[in-house]
């Protein structure tokens, strides 16, 4: 089961490799998109999750995929069309992961659709949102006001669930890590897919989404 997992900036992206559960190649930092392409015949995945949209949606100011996760208490970054989306640098790093899944698209692995059919695919994820649908409950307030809260509250969820996160990760290496830990899940047939194939789906790492993902320790 390996997925290669990548965390998307806006100039530099840190890619991952798990075979199963286990860290099988160390963290790279890369700018080039071209050196996905690398990575791929070095590493041969099974899959590659990409911290990202494909593309940007085909209308309006965001996707289902996006509203459905806000409903469901996880927040995310909209995904509108092009033409909102021009002129505005934000969305950069979305334009900079589009030129990855085009690059992996060029390797063999096109744009997945479907979480049970990942296998020879790119798919796009949300580190964030696998986080929180793997722990089942969203980080207490103020967790993620700063890198170093993220960071350890992500590894946490990453030990949980068997993945061993060294003390000199940082966040964006752990982020790279849930994508392939998601990645590998679909290969496990233990995963599901939100959105709209027409607009494009996140992979989530679980069968199904709860209804709705409180803060940790909070009562009803």
């Amino acid at each position: 089961m390996r997925s290669l997992g990548i965390d998307v900036g806006l100039r530099c992206h840190d890619a991952v490799l798990l075979d199963d559960r286990a860290l099988v190649r160390a963290p790279v930092r890369f700018s080039d998109p071209s050196r996905l392409d690398e990575l791929i015949e070095a590493w041969r995945p099974e899959v590659v999750a990409i911290d990202s949209p494909p593309s940007f949606a085909p209308s309006g100011a965001s996707r289902a995929a996006e509203r459905l996760l806000h409903r469901r208490g996880i927040r995310i970054f909209p995904c509108p069309c092009a033409e909102r989306a021009e002129g505005n640098a934000f969305f950069d790093w979305m334009r900079a992961g589009f030129g990855l899944f085009a690059t992996a698209a060029k390797a063999g692995f096109g744009v997945g659709l479907d979480a049970s059919a990942v296998h020879g695919r790119a798919v796009e994820v949300y580190p964030h949102g696998s986080a929180v649908t793997l722990r089942g409950a969203r980080p207490a307030p103020g967790t993620l006001r700063t890198s170093r809260g993220k960071r350890d509250w992500r590894a946490k969820v990453l030990a949980d669930n068997g993945v061993s996160v060294g003390d000199r990760a940082t966040v964006h290496q752990v982020d790279a890590m849930l994508a392939a830990l998601t990645g590998v899940r679909a290969l496990e047939g233990v995963a599901s897919a939100v959105g709209r194939p027409d607009e494009g789906v996140i992979v989530v790492p679980v069968g199904a989404l709860r209804e709705h993902y409180e803060v940790e320790g909070a009562t009803s």
